[in-house]
């Protein structure tokens, strides 16, 4: 059995007012903090963002808890 590998996390800002977030990987319950705490970096980068595009399209593996964390990155995003 392998180890399992964080998932890899980007962001971009295509426009002053928008982030992109993207997650590639295993997304578990074990990395879902790392996605939490990439999305308040990004916004503490960008204090005028007004919408954050969230793209978890292509994980190599995702877990029931993996799945709460989109749900856990609205928090920081909808207090900002």
């Amino acid at each position: 059995m392998t180890p399992p590998h964080p998932p890899a996390r980007t962001w971009t800002a295509p426009h002053p007012r928008t982030t992109w977030l993207t997650v590639r990987g295993e997304f578990d319950h074990d990395s879902q903090h790392l996605l939490v705490r990439t999305a308040r970096e990004m916004l503490a980068a960008h204090p005028d963002c007004r919408a954050v595009r969230l793209d978890c399209g292509e994980p190599a593996f995702r877990d029931s808890s993996g799945l709460s964390g989109p749900l856990m990155v609205s928090r920081p995003v909808r207090s900002a």
